[in-house]
């Protein structure tokens, strides 16, 4: 792993209501990503590694549900609960967090 990408809190296309968590940091791999922070390392595999990228530029959730589901060919139920379960593993891990409307 030669480089890890710094959190990117500045804005992206939208406004995101998350946010990777201070301290968290990612590379690019073959087959995904690698998170690292303090909730130490973990291999993220696509396409859920399209929704960290997707987040970590301030995309909104309803952008990166369109965006994933045409990235993985899933149906918009498939796509929401994939997305879903992914915050949600993530948020509990601490590599994500969720930030106020201006924050």
């Amino acid at each position: 792993m030669d480089s890890v990408a710094p959190p990117s809190p500045g804005p992206g296309p939208a406004t995101s209501r998350l946010r990777p968590a201070p301290g968290v940091g990612w590379a690019v791999e073959m087959h995904g990503l690698l998170l690292r922070g303090p909730g130490g390392a973990r291999t993220i595999h696509y396409p859920a590694a399209a929704v960290w990228d997707l987040i970590a530029r301030g995309y909104s959730l309803e952008r990166v549900v369109a965006l994933t589901g045409h990235i993985a060919d899933l149906d918009e139920e498939g796509t929401r609960a994939l997305v879903k379960e992914a915050i949600r593993e993530w948020v509990a891990a601490g590599y994500l967090e969720e930030v106020s409307g201006d924050g």
